[in-house]
């Protein structure tokens, strides 16, 4: 669950986060981009991949880091480790960890 904060500026900014998780799924890195993603904000595909996207309004400098479920074996196994309270071992975890420092450092 977001932090209270980013749930606040999420709502000034009408977000849906629900519409950026299903676009999680859809996301083909250069590919068209979906109609789920909200006014004003567009895909950094420097730092998007397939398991996780970067949504940016750069009028607004605020910046969503959406996470994709799962959908395929290798999920599966993350998921696992999430049940069993080892989600920080897993290299998916590590991921998007590296991943979020990369948004700290470049927003």
């Amino acid at each position: 669950m977001p932090p209270k904060s980013a749930t606040k500026k999420a709502r000034q900014h009408k977000v849906n986060y629900g519409d950026l998780s299903s676009a999680a799924y859809e996301y083909k890195k250069g590919g068209k981009q979906s109609s789920k993603i909200p006014a004003g904000y567009t895909v950094d595909h420097s730092l998007s991949d397939q398991e996780s996207q970067v949504y940016v309004h750069k009028e607004n400098k605020h910046v969503i880091h959406a996470v994709r479920g799962t959908a395929n074996a290798g999920d599966v196994v993350t998921d696992g480790h999430l049940l069993a309270g080892n989600l920080q071992n897993t290299a998916r975890y590590k991921k998007e960890s590296d991943k979020m420092k990369k948004i700290h450092a470049k927003y």
